[in-house]
């Protein structure tokens, strides 16, 4: 019988079934869609249609679900490097990527639809 695997994440991650923006910096993927799997205060994962390479940067605005921070739900503009990438079943992308830097926004500044 395998032993359980520690947790080695030292923040708590939440899950969460946002869709965001990202931009992809250094890549030959420009502006996609990512479904957010979950978020800690140090990174995120999400599935992307498109494959991005270990090492590539990503730019997003995403919400910080309740649990991550005290309060309410916050907004964040950040940059992740991406760490590692998973072939999911079908056209989809599992990518894990460590928040780099993050700014928070008012709700002056998000996006608007």
């Amino acid at each position: 019988m395998a032993k359980p695997q520690l947790e080695k994440r030292s923040n708590k991650r939440v899950r969460t079934d946002d869709t965001v923006a990202v931009k992809v910096l250094n890549g030959a993927v420009k502006d996609a869609q990512a479904q957010l799997h979950d978020v800690s205060m140090r990174g995120v994962f999400l599935y992307l249609q498109n494959r991005v390479t270990e090492g590539s940067t990503l730019e997003m605005v995403l919400p910080l679900p309740q649990g991550i921070m005290p309060g309410q739900e916050d907004w964040i503009r950040c940059k992740c490097r991406v760490v590692r990438v998973e072939k999911k079943g079908g056209p989809e992308y599992g990518v894990a990527a460590l928040i780099e830097e993050f700014e928070p926004l008012e709700a002056a500044k998000l996006p608007q639809a």
